[in-house]
């Protein structure tokens, strides 16, 4: 509103200037520099560092990443759901913590870890927005609170980004 009146323009614009100078091996070489460039500066780092690790591919990137980076003593975290086999990706983390020579710690979420901490989801969550990620990222949270204070992810947007210590709730 503009001196009393409504105005209605628009207040953003998406511009494509799209680089054909380039070829597609450029684009791959500069999109892993780019990765590689911000994981190591994500791992500085006064405390040991550890990531969380789905089984997918951003988190197995990050993982790889910083685990090649950091050395020995780098830690990968895993959520994984017993249930059955189409719900369980921890072969994929279990692959990759192989592969490049890490430890990964596991915990298994059941149902009545569900019942037992969705109240604590809810709290640290501070308003009722959540995708189907929260549950499990605050379980693979806890995990990780018990051995790292600073944890690395490969989710796009995540709304427990921090490893929750499971005394930090009132609840």
């Amino acid at each position: 509103m503009k001196n009393g009146n409504v105005e209605v323009r628009r207040y953003w614009e998406v511009y494509y200037n799209l680089d054909f100078d380039h070829t597609p091996k450029y684009f791959e070489t500069r999109l892993r520099e780019l990765l590689e460039e911000s994981v190591k500066y994500h791992l500085r780092s006064d405390v040991p560092v550890g990531a969380y690790i789905s089984g997918g591919v951003d988190s197995s990137i990050i993982a790889s990443l910083a685990s090649r980076e950091y050395g020995d003593s780098f830690l990968g975290f895993h959520g994984k759901f017993s249930e059955g086999a189409e719900y369980d990706e921890s072969k994929y983390a279990r692959s990759l913590a192989e592969w490049r020579g890490f430890e990964l710690k596991e915990t298994d979420i059941t149902v009545q870890d569900f019942i037992d901490n969705i109240q604590k989801v809810i709290y640290h969550l501070d308003y009722p927005v959540a995708g189907p990620g929260s549950f499990p990222q605050f379980m693979v949270s806890r995990l990780a609170s018990q051995h790292r204070k600073v944890v690395l992810g490969g989710q796009a947007e995540t709304r427990l980004s921090a490893a929750i210590p499971a005394t930090s709730s009132p609840i």
